[in-house]
């Protein structure tokens, strides 16, 4: 009786994993898109055209899902802030006080930025006590053709094309209390727009349909540099708002680390 008992109960429990894995793989197809929060960038210009870094990142931000259920398009994103894949930034002097800056980002557009300082010295005159101030401008804009293959898609039948832009803007203030370590605060606004048309021969509901997410993120982030002589450590807090389509605004925080490398 004890052995039918058990054999009842295993196949109960193989009936029930065969069951999950069924539904993980006829689940309905996502898109991702994320805001992101890390920035790793200084109020400190290089100070001279071609001094530069390479910076590989922990990239924070919150991550936004949509689903397809019950083939509709207005469904609430799903978001959270437990991802920090790896980002590259690339900061590049251009004058004494201007900066080009390349930022990589998963599931967003790469940013291109210029970054102008207009108060306290570059970062190759930067020493202890020094007081800096600077703002940037950023936009990154992708056009793309998502099919199974993507990280947008789990399903083989759903195919989009996407049109991704992303603006942004920000005011950074920092302070020197050693000679090689930086403290600064940035203060972040990022706007981005998604528009798609969806391809899925085998679903009329959803076959040629175009729909658009939107979103405000707000966001203040603090931060900690410590150079050496051509690395340099960081970590930063970050705080995101974010105010996307179909969705209640959401409030996210965030910790990541940064290692640089510089040459002159």
């Amino acid at each position: 009786m004890m052995v039918t008992k058990l054999k009842a109960n295993q196949r109960k429990e193989i009936n029930l994993l065969v069951l999950i894995f069924i539904l993980g793989i006829t689940s309905c197809a996502r898109i991702q898109v994320t805001t992101p929060s890390s920035r790793y960038i200084t109020p400190e210009a290089k100070g001279k055209l071609f001094n530069g870094e390479a910076a590989f990142e922990q990239q924070a931000g919150t991550e936004a899902t949509l689903n397809f259920d019950n083939d509709k398009l207005d469904n609430e994103l799903i978001l959270r802030n437990n991802v920090t894949p790896l980002a590259l930034r690339i900061d590049l002097g251009i004058v004494e006080k201007i900066d080009f800056i390349i930022k990589g980002n998963s599931n967003a557009p790469t940013v291109y930025t210029v970054k102008y300082q207009f108060l306290g010295e570059n970062q190759l005159n930067a020493g202890k006590g020094n007081h800096s101030l600077a703002a940037t401008l950023g936009y990154g804009q992708e056009d793309l053709y998502e099919n199974d293959d993507s990280d947008f898609f789990e399903e083989d039948d759903i195919e989009a094309e996407l049109n991704h832009k992303l603006l942004e803007a920000s005011v950074i203030y920092g302070y020197r209390p050693h000679e090689d370590t930086l403290l600064y605060t940035t203060i972040l606004a990022q706007k981005q727009d998604v528009s798609f048309i969806l391809d899925a021969p085998s679903n009329a509901s959803l076959d040629k349909r175009t729909f658009s997410l939107h979103t405000w993120s707000y966001g203040a982030n603090i931060g900690a540099v410590r150079y050496f002589d051509k690395t340099s450590l960081s970590i930063e807090a970050n705080v995101q708002r974010t105010d996307w389509t179909n969705n209640d605004p959401m409030t996210y925080a965030f910790l990541t680390a940064a290692i640089g490398f510089a040459w002159d």
